[in-house]
């Protein structure tokens, strides 16, 4: 079995005399896994194995066949290949005796890619660790270590979310957590409060602090019109920062039916490529089992 590239190098000039610029060739191909050029050499590998050191035909043919070109779906030259392995072994270390702390950073690393994220949180389950939804009141940007048994889920692997209102909602929080959905919507600020981005907290389950997620989905609108209000009459400094909260006129939510477990997972999947709240299976669980 050839384990490294420079093995195969070295099969290459002892059975055949290939220089070993022509051995460096054969590294490189292996390299790209060139299947086809790698299929070529071999005829000149048994050709010449036996016009220069008399092999039979069918002695090359078989070790470049069971040696060679296998290796080109796994071989690494041999600095690169011992990289591989420290990196390995630091990892699995880690992954062992700081599991959590290494599946946040492994889903921080691989927050752009979803399809990555989901295989991920599902790892988390299986091992017992809760990730919980993202929230404006306890988050940072990324997925978050919380303790041995949980992470917080990222604001920036929400899907709608840009770097921008993220930075505004973080801004906002300077002066302490948001105490009431009036509060966020006066500290967030016009880069936070407009459709699409309020669409994709609610659902999400960041705002979950300020009341139900049905509840708030259906009055978007309102609290859209209701922070615009309260820009106009900030920008034309008829209030101070926190006379909103006392107003008469604070803003009034009409009251609409919950979403039901399947619109949570299903609005949940939508937004963050995962059903945080549960599985559609889940009360099936015992008749799977």
């Amino acid at each position: 079995i050839a384990v490294y590239q420079e093995q195969l190098m070295f099969i290459v000039q002892v059975m055949a005399w290939f220089s070993l610029g022509e051995a460096d060739l054969l590294r490189r191909w292996i390299g790209k896994k060139k299947i086809e050029i790698i299929e070529q050499l071999k005829w000149e590998f048994i050709t010449k194995a036996g016009q220069f050191k008399n092999y039979k035909p069918e002695t090359p043919k078989y070790i470049y066949e069971e040696m060679i070109q296998p290796a080109a779906n796994y071989s690494f030259n041999k600095s690169h290949a011992a990289c591989y392995a420290f990196i390995a072994y630091q990892t699995d270390y880690l992954k062992a005796y700081y599991r959590t702390e290494f599946l946040t950073a492994l889903m921080v690393s691989d927050e752009e890619s979803m399809e990555r994220i989901v295989m991920e949180v599902w790892e988390c389950n299986s091992k017992w660790i809760q990730v919980l939804p993202p929230s404006v009141n306890d988050w940072m940007k990324h997925f978050t270590y919380i303790n041995d048994t949980t992470i917080r889920f990222g604001l920036k692997a929400i899907k709608w979310i840009w770097d921008w209102p993220i930075e505004a909602i973080k801004n906002g929080r300077k002066d302490g957590k948001y105490t009431s959905l009036e509060d966020f919507i006066a500290r967030a600020g016009r880069e936070v409060i407009n459709k699409k981005s309020l669409e994709a907290l609610i659902l999400s389950g960041s705002l979950d602090d300020f009341g139900e997620r049905g509840q708030l989905y259906k009055n978007i609108e309102n609290i859209i019109k209701f922070s615009r209000a309260w820009e106009k009459k900030k920008e034309s400094n008829q209030i101070g920062l926190f006379d909103h909260i006392e107003n008469s006129n604070a803003l009034v939510l009409e009251t609409v039916s919950e979403f039901s477990f399947e619109d949570l997972i299903k609005w949940e999947k939508l937004v963050i490529w995962f059903p945080i709240s549960g599985h559609p299976l889940d009360g099936l669980s015992r008749y799977i089992e």
